[in-house]
């Protein structure tokens, strides 16, 4: 229970990042090269849950930081906790379009069909019909020119609005733009 504890911590000595409304809530916008949403407003307020434990541990960080204001939630396939991610935000009082989603691409799953599975099993854990984020979330899976080009579709479907990188180097970067 310890990223709890931090949470609590971080709910009680830091009141200034609390609000009460998602207008309240400071944006970044991301000028995403996405057709359908060209712009995305990401929250610059949010709760990371890696190394939060599957089960109430992670249904209760989410389920707290969405009562306090928090609007943006980011897990992985990697962190095994999608699924109590998503209860959370299912049984949360805040609209779907007022919380901002991000999770990411496990390496195991590389490749343009593995990529397509992948998404439809965090869409599926997460009892989502959309993203707000996907991200490749290591280069190291291989086969970085498929798995971007499985990305791209899936945000051409709608699957997805915004689409990115974790963990890269310029040398991944670079296979991406100069074969994507």
């Amino acid at each position: 229970f310890g990223s709890l504890l931090f949470l609590l911590l971080i709910c009680l000595c830091i009141p200034t990042i609390i609000v009460a409304d998602f207008e309240d809530v400071p944006t970044f916008t991301l000028f995403n090269g996405n057709q359908q949403q060209p712009q995305s407003k990401i929250p610059m307020v949010g709760l990371g849950v890696y190394r939060t434990e599957p089960g109430d541990e992670s249904y209760l960080a989410v389920h707290w930081a969405l009562q306090h204001g928090y609007r943006l939630i980011d897990t992985a396939a990697y962190y095994e906790n999608e699924e109590s991610v998503g209860e959370a935000i299912h049984d949360s009082e805040v609209e779907r379009e007022d919380v901002w989603v991000t999770t990411k691409l496990p390496n195991e799953d590389h490749g343009f069909e593995e990529t397509m599975d992948a998404m439809g099993d965090s869409l599926e854990r997460l009892e989502l019909e959309y993203l707000d984020m996907y991200l490749i979330h290591s280069p190291y899976g291989g086969k970085l020119v498929e798995t971007w080009d499985a990305m791209i579709y899936l945000q051409q479907q709608g699957l997805v609005n915004s689409i990115g990188v974790s963990n890269f180097g310029i040398k991944h970067l670079e296979a991406i733009s100069l074969n994507g």
